[in-house]
């Protein structure tokens, strides 16, 4: 695939953001997280006990429960009735009927339009022609010429101390830097993206996640029209995503505009970074706590996958969603007036204990049921290959490359806090 790397028209900037700004956006990034799960998840099954919902006002719950601010900031603000699913089934109704439960707690999450968020005909439309781009045969690409190489990059650079904090060293850095690849993006601007990808996960009404968005989208129409300037011969070549949507064709020989392809490419890089961070972040600390389940996994890598999925359902990265209801409805029988904000608790309804035995332990080995960490029907997430993707190489070249990997006795054990967005402390471990 020929390079790009000098075709852009001017590398992506940081200026006006110090490394001040980036530690405050870490602090801040945590303190959305929410509370202690500890807490929440006793307060979650006593409201399960009077239905599959729970009424709030806002963001503002009984029992002094409050939503954690990651996600619609103006409709969390008391004076809005509100509803939190509670149960698999609402979850799921919820969320996969968004023809009375659409997206409006989004609609801020870039300058432009963000097309996978629209419904009917445009939606599918959409997901056709990003399916054409995001397939089995770019996913192969990825995992051989893309990731792997990011990954070893990363471990190569604490490998020789025979220590790390895989937070802060691995799991934090890894899917900005793959979204980068996989887009095609130059190399030396990845350093860059990586601090924007960070800024933009702040609430919409922070000047920095505003300078963040303004200037991801003028660098991502500056990646787009560097292509549309190639030969449709050369264009046809290159396996980035960028290049793949710019070619993609409907039944009807329509393609992608240059807005919606911005649009698609704010939403991954929303939607791929913190979750992705915080999931394997949480994967390998439940594996670093169950030595024989660690023991296992290490030694019958046909179990990676297994690990990965049981975090994504006991211990999801995002386990707080939305949606707004479009008319007079309800959800399992409860009545919901048009307008309630529907507070989606994936928690509660991949920890339910009529889908799930033990619904709260860590077992790689139980009988697979479908999560819904990655959504249902047709918004699912279009970048869940990509982040499992991530979270299996990373794990396997772990194993490979960190042998005897183990807790750091010197420091904390690792534990999984927040409601909103659930991560692992510093996670300090030894190895050979």
């Amino acid at each position: 695939m020929s390079s790009l790397a000098d075709s852009a028209r001017k590398p992506l900037s940081l200026d006006g953001i110090s490394n001040d700004t980036v530690r405050k956006a870490y602090d801040a990034i945590e303190r959305m997280s929410g509370g202690d799960q500890a807490l929440a998840l006793p307060l979650y099954r006593k409201f399960r006990e009077q239905g599959p919902l729970v009424r709030g006002d806002g963001g503002y719950f009984p029992e002094g429960f409050v939503v954690p601010p990651q996600i619609a900031v103006e409709l969390l603000a008391r004076g809005t009735p509100s509803a939190m699913t509670l149960n698999h089934a609402s979850l799921r109704e919820a969320m996969s009927d968004s023809g009375r439960f659409g997206f409006d707690a989004y609609k801020n999450l870039g300058p432009g339009r963000t097309p996978l968020l629209t419904d009917g005909q445009e939606h599918r439309r959409v997901r056709i022609l990003l399916a054409k781009g995001l397939n089995p045969k770019s996913i192969r690409h990825w995992e051989d010429d893309l990731i792997n190489p990011v990954v070893l990059e990363l471990i190569g650079r604490f490998k020789s101390r025979g220590k790390a904090e895989l937070r802060a060293e691995l799991t934090e850095p890894l899917p900005a830097r793959a979204i980068g690849a996989v887009l095609g993006l130059p190399a030396s601007d990845l350093p860059q993206f990586n601090v924007l990808a960070l800024l933009q996960q702040l609430p919409h009404t922070e000047p920095d996640s505003h300078l963040a968005m303004s200037r991801l989208h003028a660098y991502f129409f500056e990646q787009i029209t560097v292509r549309r300037r190639l030969t449709p011969a050369i264009l046809s070549q290159r396996e980035d995503v960028i290049s793949l949507m710019l070619t993609a064709r409907d039944g009807n020989d329509d393609g992608f505009s240059d807005d919606e392809i911005n649009g698609i490419l704010h939403f991954l890089l929303f939607a791929g970074t913190e979750t992705t961070n915080r999931t394997l972040a949480n994967a390998i600390t439940y594996l670093l706590h169950d030595q024989s389940t660690f023991d296992a996994v290490r030694n019958d890598r046909s179990l990676v996958p297994k690990a990965i999925e049981e975090t994504l359902r006991l211990a999801p990265g995002g386990a707080l969603n939305a949606r707004v209801a479009r008319l007079d409805t309800e959800i399992c029988g409860v009545p919901i007036a048009k307008g309630t904000l529907i507070i989606l608790n994936i928690l509660m309804g991949n920890r339910d204990s009529d889908i799930w035995d033990r619904p709260d332990e860590f077992d790689i080995f139980r009988l697979p049921r479908q999560h819904v960490a990655f959504g249902v029907g047709g918004h699912m997430c279009p970048g869940m290959h990509l982040a499992r993707l991530e979270m299996k190489i990373a794990l396997n070249l772990l194993f490979d490359h960190c042998t005897n990997l183990r807790l750091d006795p010197d420091y904390p054990k690792p534990e999984l806090r927040g409601i909103g967005l659930i991560g692992s402390t510093p996670i300090h471990v030894l190895f050979d």
